[in-house]
């Protein structure tokens, strides 16, 4: 009797921490608006009142420590307070869905410009530079879902990005997406192992709650 409640507890503690998650996306969206309002004050205080869980992943714990330290800086530009909130938005919603559709959203429009500047006849530093934007969004489910080692390669191919946005001919450019295709791929693969053992962890529980309640009736059918 005693092993089933404390299997049943954890399970309790587990299902808990997934709406806490969920509860942190509500109020993230939320921040998101306030911010687009320029509401900067009340999103601030919305950032504070976001509930922790111990089990938290530490590349959430920073996002979200960024996040109030951009917002607190009045020096920084609404454009780039807008970024960050967006990078935590869809960290949030990658650790609430675990399949991160929105991330996938956003490398899915990342590569179609991509594509698009390719077919240009001259790529505009300009058009580059919301690019490397772009990349910022998604860097968090990436160090997310990688090794610090293939974060790092990954940020290395960004950094090139940026260095050589002024004078990147078509070449040079479509060398660098090939790398970073190729990161945004094994993050999407990361993932979607992530959400299957995150799916049998959760069948497995149900059989094993079933399997416990059922073990303790016959057992208490015994007794009587």
């Amino acid at each position: 009797m005693k092993s089933v409640l404390t299997f049943l507890f954890a399970i309790g503690v587990v299902l808990i921490a997934v709406t806490t998650v969920k509860a942190s996306a509500v109020d993230v969206n939320e921040v998101e608006r306030l911010i687009n309002e320029k509401e900067y004050d009340v999103a601030l205080d919305l950032l504070y009142a976001l509930p922790t869980v111990a089990d938290q992943p530490v590349i959430w714990q920073e996002q979200l420590q960024d996040s109030i330290n951009i917002l607190e800086d009045e020096s920084v530009s609404h454009q780039e307070k807008q970024l960050t909130i967006q990078k935590l938005v869809v960290l949030s919603d990658s650790l609430e869905h675990g399949y991160a559709p929105l991330w996938l959203r956003h490398q899915q429009a990342f590569e179609r410009k991509t594509q698009q500047l390719l077919q240009q006849e001259e790529i505009h530093p300009a058009e580059i530079e919301r690019l490397v934007d772009q990349t910022e969004l998604l860097a968090p489910v990436i160090q997310l879902q990688l090794t610090d080692t293939q974060y790092q390669n990954y940020q290395d191919v960004v950094t090139r990005l940026k260095k050589q946005q002024t004078i990147m001919d078509h070449e040079q450019f479509q060398a660098v997406f090939g790398q970073m295709k190729q990161w945004h791929a094994l993050t999407i693969k990361q993932t979607n192992a992530s959400q299957t053992k995150w799916l049998i962890f959760t069948l497995v529980s149900a059989y094993l709650v079933s399997f416990s309640y059922v073990a303790w009736k016959r057992s208490r059918v015994r007794q009587m």
